[in-house]
């Protein structure tokens, strides 16, 4: 063997010895994972008016009913049972969970079922409800019935209704610099192609029937007004996206500069809602920047799309056998009914 040669060989066993020792020197190097942002490592923020309502003046106004069926003196009590009970509650957390099941109530006032995909949030729900009494009345000043929690035996993913959850969300509320750390990522799954054609072609009473609370509907002028705003808002948006879907498939270019532990996802919420109906991958690849951690993608990908528990009350004309719906047979979770949870109607 010449010199050159020997030199050569050398140099590259040499390499390859300080690329394995970088690997180990990586591989062995403590890295702190970061973490959705909680209200104990963040700067105060304070909790929004009418529950952080976008600007829609049916929507705004339920905000404030749900603010008023729930009593001060019931919310305290709450508040101090759930503090003394759960160690992952600090006092701020605790309000931001609430808020986001006052949401999640509102949501109720909407929706013919709406499946529980938090279970932090899911939490608060249990312990209301072993104040019966003031539940039973939290429920009927809200909705007019009572609103059922029920177990189901095993949790089950629910991508389809984890997209529409997460559409109508975003229609209604902003976002927080919490909602994701509570609800888990948001816009991972595209509307099915089945549900953009119906919202495309059927009637509103046929849209009501299918998706919607049709006991408010038909019997409370706000809620019927906050519907027909969701399902105009999805007619033009399901016409757009079969549009999309039927034209050469290229994804949409975004110039939006990524920004670390960016939680504020309000700014970017007219976007998603536009394209959480495309049916491509495209969402997801947007939104990957903004996710603190690897680690986050592959939690969220367990379970972000399993439903913890669902609710379906106030919705007269499905019975209590029907509690799975589109939503109530896929319930379920780990959550302390002992079991998964799941919703049905009452009166």
């Amino acid at each position: 063997m010449d010199t050159k040669a020997l030199l050569d060989m050398i140099l590259a066993v040499s390499a390859l010895m300080v690329n394995i020792l970088l690997l180990i020197s990586r591989w062995l190097s403590p890295r702190p994972e970061p973490s959705n942002p909680t209200p104990e490592d963040e700067p105060i923020v304070p909790l929004p008016a009418r529950l952080g309502a976008r600007p829609i003046q049916p929507i705004e106004m339920l905000a404030e009913r749900v603010e008023r069926a729930f009593s001060d003196e019931f919310q305290a009590r709450l508040k101090e049972r759930v503090l003394s009970k759960y160690r992952h509650f600090s006092d701020r957390s605790y309000d931001w969970a609430l808020l986001e099941l006052k949401r999640y109530f509102l949501m109720n006032l909407l929706l013919r079922g709406v499946p529980m995909f938090s279970e932090r949030v899911d939490d608060l729900w249990h312990e209301m409800l072993l104040f019966t009494h003031d539940y039973q009345e939290f429920c009927t000043r809200l909705a007019g019935r009572f609103i059922h929690h029920n177990p189901y035996l095993q949790r089950t993913p629910m991508p389809e209704e984890r997209a529409w959850f997460d559409w109508v969300y975003a229609q209604i509320f902003l976002f927080t610099p919490y909602t994701q750390a509570l609800w888990k990522p948001f816009f991972r799954n595209p509307i099915d192609s089945d549900r953009l054609r119906k919202f495309a072609s059927l009637s509103e009473a046929e849209l009501v029937s299918a998706y919607f609370n049709t006991s408010l509907y038909d019997r409370d002028p706000t809620v019927r007004e906050a519907i027909r705003y969701l399902i105009n808002q999805a007619k033009v948006q399901s016409v757009s996206a079969l549009t999309h879907r039927e034209a050469p498939k290229q994804a949409p270019r975004y110039t939006l500069a990524p920004r670390e532990g960016l939680t504020d996802y309000s700014v970017l919420t007219p976007m998603l809602m536009a394209t959480s109906l495309w049916g491509t991958n495209v969402l997801h690849e947007l939104m990957a920047p903004y996710y603190p951690s690897e680690a986050i993608k592959r939690r969220a990908s367990a379970e972000g799309d399993a439903s913890v528990c669902g609710a379906f009350g106030g919705c007269d004309n499905h019975s209590n056998d029907h509690d799975g719906g589109d939503a109530g047979d896929a319930g379920g979770g780990d959550s302390g009914c002992g079991g998964g949870c799941g919703g049905g109607c009452g009166s």
